[in-house]
């Protein structure tokens, strides 16, 4: 059974009232004593795959009641067998980062992949350990098929209760928030990128990835952002940020801010190759314009011009360098006056800048 969209938006806005009824204490008049009693062994216990497991059954059920709720896989052999991974990955998981930062869940990016998820169906000849975990996997088995579409949306308001009252194990999610600068410099990159400065914002986060990375493995690297509509002016420029080591340019980076075009990613391969670069990325910020595969455009100009050029956006850039590494306030702070002090940068994008660390300390704790 596929679920639409509309209905995973429908599966949010339950989760969202059941939250709000959960803290009005709201009297719970469908759920059964057995169903109560489930609810609460998982929601106190410590397996927070099963946790996951509930709640994505009750709050699915609670809006297409067709659904088999035992089901795990869309895969499954019965009747209204649905994809729970997907409802979990797509609509658990944001609303628990969104509303649920005092009492979570676990804060699993992807809950379902642990064992307990992995199969089609809750069944109780599941391969699972003995003692807790095979008594909740009997007890959801035998509890889940009593639920309908209202009990099943009560059984979310109780579930909801019942995680106020679980013991405290773990850091709340604002202090991981503060001990993660990946956190605090997505936050950062998103205000920084809230305004454009004629392309200067896009370069600046792009060099400043750059310059936290190489600070982290201890790398010498030279990384130099050039003034807006200015690269490519010199010999030694190849891109809109450049990388050297000792006085010889060894990367470069395009960045695009506004609408871009094949013809802008040709340019830049151009000029990477006229450098000797011929690994290079185009890291963009706005739309493309006509639509093309990125994958087909990377295959083309490496056959026409032998340069291998990675096109990404922004936010998939920064992450896949700096969710690698462990970093901290220091090679940020660093990296950000380094930048700031290299005299390429407009005095006003500066002041902007300044002021952004200046009136948000959530950005960058400075004893992380």
């Amino acid at each position: 059974m596929k679920i639409s969209e509309s209905e995973k938006q429908e599966i949010c806005e339950n989760l969202k009232k059941a939250l709000s009824l959960s803290k009005s204490q709201r009297p719970i008049s469908l759920l059964t004593t057995n169903q109560e009693k489930m609810i609460s062994e998982v929601v106190l216990g410590n397996h927070k795959t099963y946790k996951y497991i509930l709640l994505t059954a009750l709050a699915t059920k609670s809006v297409i009641h067709n659904i088999d709720i035992l089901s795990l896989q869309a895969s499954s052999d019965s009747t209204g067998a649905y994809d729970a991974r997907s409802i979990a990955h797509s609509v658990i998981v944001p609303f628990e980062r969104a509303f649920l930062q005092d009492s979570s869940l676990g804060f699993s990016n992807e809950p379902f992949l642990n064992k307990p998820a992995r199969f089609k169906e809750l069944n109780k000849s599941n391969a699972v350990r003995n003692g807790g975990d095979r008594h909740k996997l009997e007890s959801l088995v035998n509890t889940l098929p009593t639920f309908h579409s209202q009990s099943a949306f009560d059984g979310m308001v109780f579930f909801f209760q019942k995680l106020t009252e679980q013991p405290v194990d773990k850091i709340p999610y604002d202090d991981i928030k503060k001990e993660n600068p990946l956190f605090n410099f997505r936050n950062f990159s998103k205000d920084l990128l809230s305004k454009s400065y004629g392309g200067e914002s896009l370069a600046f986060g792009i060099g400043l990835v750059l310059k936290i990375f190489f600070s982290c493995i201890n790398n010498d690297n030279r990384v130099l952002v050039h003034k807006v509509n200015e690269s490519g002016s010199s010999s030694l420029e190849a891109g809109d940020i450049d990388v050297f080591s000792d006085n010889t340019i060894i990367g470069c980076v395009e960045a695009k801010d506004k609408t871009f075009t094949i013809q802008d990613v040709e340019h830049a391969a151009q000029k990477a190759a006229k450098s000797h670069i011929y690994n290079s990325s185009f890291v963009y910020n706005g739309p493309m314009l006509p639509k093309f595969s990125l994958d087909d455009m990377s295959k083309s100009i490496w056959q026409n011009q032998n340069v291998h050029i990675l096109i990404v956006d922004y936010d998939n850039y920064y992450r896949s360098i700096l969710g690698n590494i462990n970093f901290n306030t220091s090679h940020v702070l660093s990296s950000v006056n380094e930048l700031l002090d290299s005299g390429e940068l407009s005095k006003e994008f500066s002041d902007y800048v300044l002021t952004l660390l200046g009136t948000n300390d959530g950005y960058f704790q400075q004893n992380n």
